[in-house]
């Protein structure tokens, strides 16, 4: 009983602060971070569209509402890679994640280590990812492996991890027509034949 008039007061607490002005709805945990997923997904069809300036803004706004959104943070470090703004893609990008965190979190950082040109250090962030056996059940890790040996110009490994990702259906690869991170491989006939076993938005 205690513990719920506890809950009860806290959440009552809230809703006054928010009520009478004291803070505003946005500022409130959940709804920064609310407003965080939904700017970095707007940040993510500029980036597709290859609007880079506005991508980064966005994500800039996304992490002043959520700093630990690792996800705005990455693609925020793409968007300054893509732009030629390498180091400050590095900078964006070790700020953010644990190079022993979590494996999505160190295959991110793997990928703007290659499109930065930091091949040695891409690698080493890749290859052990690579060699691990329970990437190939992860089609969100196997499409970061693609990414990384595309931006690196390996392309047998790029293919083969997109052919993963493919086949384990992830979501993001409806936008693979786009995807501005796989440019070195379109000139590839095995691109083309990637995208016609994928059902891109539309179609």
């Amino acid at each position: 009983m205690k513990r719920w008039i506890g809950f009860a007061a806290a959440a009552l607490a809230a809703f006054a602060v928010v009520r009478f002005g004291l803070l505003r709805p946005a500022d409130v945990p959940g709804a920064r971070a609310s407003d965080a997923a939904r700017l970095t997904e707007r940040a993510r069809a500029d980036f597709y569209a290859r609007r880079f300036d506005s991508a980064a803004r966005l994500c800039r706004e996304a992490l002043a509402a959520a700093p630990r959104e690792t996800a705005a943070a990455l693609l925020l470090a793409d968007a300054y890679a893509q732009s030629g703004r390498k180091d400050e893609a590095l900078a964006q990008a070790l700020a953010a994640v644990d190079p022993q965190g979590a494996v999505r979190d160190r295959a991110g950082l793997g990928r703007v280590f290659a499109a930065a040109g930091k091949r040695d250090e891409a690698l080493r962030i890749a290859e052990p990812l690579a060699a691990d056996p329970s990437a190939a059940a992860d089609g969100a890790l196997a499409f970061d492996l693609g990414l990384i040996y595309a931006a690196l110009d390996a392309r047998e490994q790029a293919f083969r991890w997109l052919a993963t990702a493919a086949a384990a259906g992830v979501p993001g690869l409806g936008h693979l027509r786009d995807d501005p991170r796989l440019d070195a491989l379109r000139g590839d006939p095995r691109y083309l034949d990637l995208l016609a076993k994928l059902k891109t938005p539309g179609e």
